[in-house]
């Protein structure tokens, strides 16, 4: 659609010149949601939608809701100025998953604030970059995060596009992770899983050794195994920067 003809549609929906925060919502990858049509004929990501557009119908009558490319798009008025909008958007939206509950698991990104078609074209963007995020579910603390705006997962988003990067480019691990990787595959040590454990802990062997179910002396035995069997120096700060980057990047969980 045109910028004439995308203007014209604000306009009947009653949104040209207002404020607008675009969401992005989907079903997330982990739930055993069906994503076919059910018996009664309408998807699981129809059915979050029509839910959505109720919801959002309550606190801002003139929100737009709709399905497009397996994603519900809506289009949110919200008066104000700086980031109070995006912040309002985000408030409904964790209102509405926390309605919806566990019965149909979403997640919703959220964009910033648009006032013409090229701002709501990039709101929709970031919405996106947001809501891939958390349908990624891999960096820490998004597996249960079920609304962000692209501010508060900007980091994980830009790993993600790392990662397509050098998947495109058939990217492998090098050095100490390749080392690391082989060695779990001969032996089934789960070094690797060790060492991501201890690096999402900031180092912290009870909380890494928690999050994986074992002693922390076990876990301390691990990090001394996989120093030896890898080269890797955990107590250099470049060389952990370097593992963490690559095992986000080219070997994700």
């Amino acid at each position: 659609m045109g910028g004439a003809g995308a203007r014209d549609a604000l306009g009947r929906l009653g949104l040209a010149g207002r404020p607008v925060v675009v969401l992005a919502l989907a079903l997330r990858h982990e739930s055993s949601v069906d994503h076919e049509p059910d018996p009664g004929g309408a998807s699981s990501l129809q059915r979050a939608a029509d839910a959505l557009a109720v919801h959002l119908s309550a606190a801002v009558p003139a929100a737009a809701v709709a399905v497009v490319g397996g994603v519900a798009y809506a289009l949110v008025p919200l008066p104000g100025d700086g980031a109070e909008p995006e912040e309002r958007a985000a408030r409904l939206a964790r209102e509405f998953c926390e309605r919806l509950g566990a019965r149909l698991p979403v997640v919703v990104g959220v964009g910033g604030v648009a006032s013409d078609v090229s701002a709501i074209v990039a709101s929709r963007e970031a919405a996106n970059r947001a809501l891939r995020v958390l349908r990624d579910g891999v960096a820490p603390g998004t597996a249960s995060r079920s609304v962000a705006r692209l501010s508060d997962v900007y980091t994980q988003s830009l790993l993600l596009e790392l990662r397509d990067l050098a998947a495109a480019r058939g990217e492998r691990p090098v050095g100490p992770i390749a080392r690391l990787l082989d060695y779990d595959e001969r032996n089934d040590s789960g070094l690797a899983e060790t060492l991501d454990a201890w690096l999402d802990a900031n180092g912290d062997v009870r909380t890494a050794a928690a999050a994986l179910f074992i002693h922390p002396n076990t876990l301390r035995y691990r990090l001394r195994r996989l120093e030896q069997v890898s080269g890797l120096d955990l107590s250099d700060p470049e060389q952990r920067f370097a593992a963490m980057l690559q095992l986000r990047i080219l070997a994700p969980r």
